[in-house]
């Protein structure tokens, strides 16, 4: 095909794909790329949930610092052990670019809501984080790593990109794409985690004020009095909310009775 002809086909597939009509479908579950109901074709589903965002502060000092195959297992190291608490409070991971792992909610799961799954998760990361990773790669490379996270709630439209091939490697031609403020601000929550005066852990006001309305009793003491109000810039605007260093009791303190 020369290029005229590819050019004159491009054409015709925008024109096409803008003539029809988007169908939006709301859903109260996460959807995966293989989902056989999202396709190619105008259809999205809408999801109203939370979203957590997590990364490595200065990955790219880090890299150029340590050979490459150390940097390579601290990555490994890192997203695999984020990927599993993910898992252990229902969290789906939703996307992996290089050290930032992406983690969507079901609205409910087995009893759980989406605020207290993401917030939760969130502990959990900054646990093993603080307490596995941290100081092994400080005890064998003597350098600190550290960690940013950040949630949002709200509304998402996903779509299915990409197109059918036919080639070995076709996983690779598809993909979701989450478009809305959440995912959005998540993202820009967790650039600002950890660093600035902020601490390892940024979610909007929202999730604070869902969180602490649905676990009243457990959540009084971290609510009260770990979390700290704060204004975080996200583009050209100020976003209301709260940040916190918190860890998860147990794992501390199984650390500690290893000698630290």
């Amino acid at each position: 095909m020369g290029l005229k002809e590819y050019y004159e086909e491009s054409k015709q597939r925008v024109s096409d794909r803008f003539a029809e009509d988007f169908e939006l479908i709301d859903v109260i579950t996460v959807p995966s790329v293989n989902d056989k109901s999202l396709t190619f074709d105008n259809v999205g589903y809408v999801l109203e949930s939370t979203v957590l965002y997590i990364d490595i502060r200065r990955s790219t000092s880090l890299s150029d610092k340590h050979q490459k195959g150390t940097t390579g297992k601290l990555y490994s190291s890192f997203v695999e052990e984020m990927i599993r608490a993910a898992r252990y409070h229902g969290g789906h991971v939703r996307g992996i670019v290089g050290d930032r792992v992406m983690v969507v909610y079901d609205r409910e799961k087995n009893g759980k809501d989406c605020f207290t799954n993401a917030v939760n998760t969130a502990y959990l990361m900054n646990s093993i984080m603080s307490y596995v990773i941290k100081p092994y790669f400080k005890k064998r490379y003597n350098n600190t790593i550290e960690c940013g996270i950040g949630i949002d709630y709200g509304s998402m439209l996903v779509t299915k990109v990409g197109t059918i091939s036919r080639t070995e490697d076709h996983g690779n031609y598809k993909d979701l794409v989450w478009l809305g403020r959440p995912a959005n601000r998540a993202s820009k929550l967790t650039d600002q985690a950890n660093k600035d005066g902020y601490d390892a852990i940024i979610i909007t006001e929202k999730v604070f004020d869902e969180y602490k309305r649905r676990n009243p009793t457990s959540s009084r003491d971290i609510t009260e009095n770990l979390w700290k109000p704060v204004q975080v810039g996200v583009g050209d605007k100020k976003l209301s909310c709260y940040t916190a260093d918190i860890v998860m009791t147990a794992i501390s303190d199984a650390h500690d009775a290893e000698g630290g």
